[in-house]
């Protein structure tokens, strides 16, 4: 009887219930108040997600900041390192990803 009254598809209203359900399973996290260990894990959890996204943030912008300048300085070609630069400097992308690996030290012999 539901159906008819909301004047669309079976598969769209299906959908939408099945929506409606997962936004109960949201409303079980009220239950996070009343367990205070449960609690503190979480909020714990959410000022460690924080700190993370501003660390991954910060060496981002590191690694974007000397990959540039190791495009314009090593990877151009009147460099002096031949006619086409230094090749893992060469794009800004593969002078990321070698910085990455030599920050990591995962693969860096290959670069070196």
């Amino acid at each position: 009887w539901v159906l008819p009254l909301l004047h669309l598809g079976s598969a769209s209203a299906i959908s939408i219930f099945r929506t409606l359900r997962l936004l109960r399973v949201i409303r079980s996290l009220k239950l996070l108040r009343y367990f205070k260990a449960l609690y503190l894990i979480a909020i714990g959890f959410w000022h460690a997600m924080r700190v993370l996204f501003w660390i991954v943030f910060l060496l981002t912008l590191l690694l974007f900041v000397f990959s540039t300048l190791c495009v314009r300085l090593v990877g151009a070609a009147d460099s002096g390192f031949g006619p086409e630069g230094r090749w893992p400097f060469r794009t800004l992308p593969v002078a990321m990803f070698t910085l990455f690996e030599v920050m990591t030290l995962e693969g860096w012999t290959s670069t070196a």
